[in-house]
């Protein structure tokens, strides 16, 4: 029997030892009830305990929710006089303009018919209200990302904390907030605000995390080496470096004029990013950030073994 069951798969023996388990249960279950259905007088509470700490935690903060929930109520109230207040052709020539500044011709012209078939329809005042929504949501979910990416790479013990609360952040329906936040912000447009800030923040906090692991250590030596304080090192050097327009890879036209063979090759050097740092760092970090790079610069610009025969050796 031992023989027989260690020749077939693991699947095959789980499934065997399953179903021994089923009828065995099935056989002994008029001579012991509890192997089919578990007795009451064993059951354990867990609704009532769980639902008496909800209670007590969601009673515990709701008085700081009820202040937020009229904090932010203010800039929906003035988003949403100023949208609805606004005349349409002035609305739609202003989101036309900004259509063609951003994105050419193509886009105003998709501006304007969006918000002229809006206006046709009818939905021009709700279609508002949506606008104000966003217009106040989307600066609040960007902050609180900005501060949650910013948490996860200063420190690094909360950072797998925050990488499971985005997720369940960003994997849960929206629709599911909806009853804690009503139960903790009463009923009004603040719910759907704090319900699409808390959707909308796990990508930009995603985002700053990974801006900011991605700069160099060569930056931020820089940056220490200048003196500036950590408040200044992350924001006037790590973030700004971090900007996917300070990306870009440098490089070093007629690198060979530098060891004197002029050869006239382009050598490329390591994205080091450090023009970021030249341009971001202000007081103190400016001058000895940039004089860092050039020196960095100088150095990679070529190896020993592509000196020209005219160079000097190699000082050890």
């Amino acid at each position: 029997m031992t023989a027989a069951l260690t020749g077939l798969a693991p699947g095959a023996r789980a499934a065997l030892i399953v179903l021994a388990v089923g009828a065995v249960c099935l056989a002994l279950g008029p001579q012991l009830p509890w192997l089919i259905k578990w007795p009451d007088s064993l059951t354990v509470p867990a609704t009532d305990w769980i639902g008496a700490g909800l209670t007590w935690f969601l009673e515990g903060i709701k008085p700081a929710a009820r202040v937020l929930s009229a904090a932010l109520a203010y800039p929906m109230r003035w988003a949403n006089m100023l949208f609805v207040s606004t005349p349409w052709p002035l609305m739609i020539g202003v989101v036309t303009a900004i259509g063609w500044y951003l994105g050419g011709w193509s886009m105003a012209a998709l501006g304007l018919a969006g918000l002229s078939f809006v206006l046709a329809s009818g939905y021009w005042v709700e279609s508002m209200n949506t606008l104000a929504l966003v217009a106040v949501s989307v600066p609040l979910a960007l902050s609180a990302g900005l501060a949650i990416g910013i948490l996860a790479n200063e420190v690094p013990s909360v950072k797998r904390a925050v990488q499971v609360v985005l997720d369940v952040m960003q994997t849960v329906p929206t629709f599911a907030y909806l009853t804690p936040l009503l139960l903790l912000f009463g009923f009004g447009p603040v719910v759907g605000l704090i319900a699409s800030a808390i959707y909308a923040a796990p990508p930009m906090a995603r985002n700053v995390i990974l801006g900011l692991e991605r700069v160099e250590p060569e930056i931020k030596e820089a940056a220490i080496m200048s003196g500036g304080a950590r408040w200044q090192q992350l924001f006037l050097v790590e973030i700004p470096t971090g900007h996917p327009d300070h990306g870009r890879r440098e490089s070093v036209p007629d690198g060979g004029a530098f060891d004197g063979d002029h050869r006239g090759r382009d050598r490329r050097l390591r994205g080091y990013r450090l023009g970021g740092v030249a341009d971001h760092a202000q007081g103190a970090v400016r001058p000895v950030a940039a004089g860092w790079a050039g020196d960095r610069r100088l150095r990679h610009c070529y190896r020993p073994d592509e000196r020209g025969p005219g160079d000097r050796a190699a000082t050890p």
